[in-house]
């Protein structure tokens, strides 16, 4: 009786003789694949594919929807990420958290930096001040606490990622705090740009 080839291993044959991506058409390795699917795609391709399906899915739902949803997709990942947790050592353990903070870290600034480089990078647009820790992300036209109200944004993390996830549009600059508390205790503009020092700017 001839011998059954598995469908898994003939996959795996044809990957290794020829690695290309059915979707991308990019050659690329065996281990750019998953080990076990039922087509060519690589682990890119598959990737993009599954993000773009679930942003469509979410697109669809209702505010009332989107919230049971993540609820959901919350529980699920922070049990999944307990139970792994729970079976480290504790020397592990604490490499793990260790990792993830610098993971997240790193994106966080990466946003940022995104942000920051679309208006003009870390340079307050007023006054010219560069210190990285002065400065802010500020609404042109004094709405931000509606805007953070409507889009529910708490922190300026989820500022800076609405920012980037919507295109960076127009109505934001950056400035240095004293330029922002100066809007804001001067009926929205600063007064760099009405006087400065009791003297008229440029003078």
């Amino acid at each position: 009786m001839p011998k059954i080839t598995l469908s898994q291993d003939l996959r795996f044959a044809n990957l290794s003789a020829d690695p290309t991506c059915s979707k991308c058409g990019i050659i690329k390795t065996v281990n750019d694949f998953p080990k076990k699917a039922v087509d060519y795609w690589c682990n890119d391709c598959r990737r993009d594919y599954a993000k773009d399906a679930y942003r469509k899915k979410v697109a669809l739902m209702t505010e009332a929807e989107l919230a049971v949803h993540r609820a959901k997709v919350n529980e699920r990942q922070n049990r999944r990420r307990k139970n792994f947790i729970d079976v480290l050592p504790a020397s592990e353990r604490q490499a793990f958290y260790k990792r993830i903070n610098a993971g997240n870290k790193q994106r966080r600034d990466a946003v940022r930096d995104d942000v920051y480089a679309a208006y003009g990078g870390y340079r307050c647009a007023c006054c010219g001040e560069t210190e990285r820790h002065f400065l802010s992300i500020d609404h042109v036209n004094n709405d931000g606490a509606v805007h953070k109200r409507d889009c529910r944004l708490a922190t300026g993390e989820q500022v800076y990622r609405w920012i980037k996830r919507n295109g960076f549009p127009s109505g934001f600059q950056v400035l240095c705090m004293n330029c922002q508390w100066g809007k804001r205790n001067n009926g929205g503009i600063c007064p760099h740009q009405v006087r400065c020092n009791d003297y008229p700017q440029g003078e």
